[in-house]
């Protein structure tokens, strides 16, 4: 755990010198992210940890699932997983999620050297540029079958490789380099959006909400929102309204939803998106770090998302 908060704290140092807006350590348990970092249109959710292979599938969903809604890139950073340290310029991947030890991050966000290598089933791999290989090979009259000889595979392997359909092992790009005497091999992107979500099944899942506030966002949905609840984020649900998204957290008023009012206040500020924090009585207060409250009632009563919405923004004002 030491050495887990030990990462948390050094990358999050490391963004805030590269210009990132970056959310404050949360020291919340099983949440899908760490930190939230924002640099113009970059917006990542990182999840730190010692091993990678510690990280559930279901916190990889939720996470793809706010980068998605949110228009972020999720990213792992660790150190080593079940097979050993985890090397550098080496870019990893479980669940679709793609993982950095701390420095080839640093290189990437800082030098700007993005890595070369991919890990994947079978080995250390890399991305040949197709076009250029056909032209190269072309280019010098080397049939298919003579340069698949000298990279030790298969016609039909070549050709996938030209058609940029397979990614290549290392040893084997290095000897198709070195036969056609031109450098093929491409950087890999580790913010390429690769995974694919089926976000219709993850709509208006009011009923894993707490029963007493179901009736408030069944409200919102009458008014034409989308509800998507979460269970390992600092909030619980993220309300869609046209271009509106609200990050809402529910509870009971107490300490720990004070706490977490503050935390969703933090993250809302760096997603750049409006919060609110809805709770089980009218509130006597207005906001909490900058997240306004909302009373289950207060919702109720409200006829429209846009009378909804204008009070969240006239409490977000008051805090100012």
């Amino acid at each position: 755990m030491a050495m887990r908060r030990e990462i948390i704290g050094d990358i999050r140092e490391f963004l805030v010198r590269q210009g990132f807006r970056v959310s404050e350590e949360h020291n919340l348990r099983s949440v899908s992210f760490d930190l939230v970092a924002r640099r113009d249109d970059l917006l990542l959710f990182l999840k730190c940890v010692t091993n990678v292979d510690a990280v559930s599938e279901d916190s990889m969903e939720e996470l793809k699932l706010l980068s998605k809604i949110l228009g972020g890139m999720p990213m792992i950073i660790g150190l080593h997983s079940g097979a050993g340290e985890l090397e550098n310029e080496v870019v990893y991947s479980r669940f679709d999620v793609p993982i950095l030890n701390p420095s080839t991050f640093r290189m990437y966000f800082e030098d700007e050297i993005p890595p070369l290598i991919f890990a994947a089933p079978g080995g250390y791999y890399v991305h040949l540029d197709g076009d250029l290989l056909r032209k190269m090979r072309e280019k010098r009259g080397i049939s298919l079958g003579e340069l698949a000889d000298a990279a030790g595979v298969s016609r039909r392997t070549i050709q996938l490789y030209e058609e940029g359909e397979r990614g290549t092992l290392v040893d084997v790009a290095v000897r198709i380099e070195e036969y056609l005497d031109c450098p093929l091999i491409q950087p890999v992107n580790p913010l390429k959006r690769d995974f694919e979500l089926d976000m219709e099944g993850h709509r208006d899942m009011v009923s894993t909400i707490d029963q007493f506030f179901q009736d408030a966002f069944n409200h919102l949905l009458d008014a034409g929102c989308h509800v998507v609840s979460t269970s390992k984020s600092p909030f619980e649900t993220l309300v869609e309204e046209k271009l509106e998204i609200l990050l809402t957290g529910v509870g009971k008023y107490d300490r720990t939803l004070v706490k977490k009012a503050q935390v969703i206040g933090d993250v809302s500020g760096v997603v750049e998106r409006q919060s609110v924090v809805v709770i089980d009585r009218r509130p006597r207060r207005e906001e909490i770090g900058g997240t306004p409250l909302l009373g289950v009632k207060e919702i109720l009563e409200r006829g429209s998302i846009e009378e909804i919405l204008e009070i969240i923004e006239e409490r977000s004002k008051h805090e100012e």
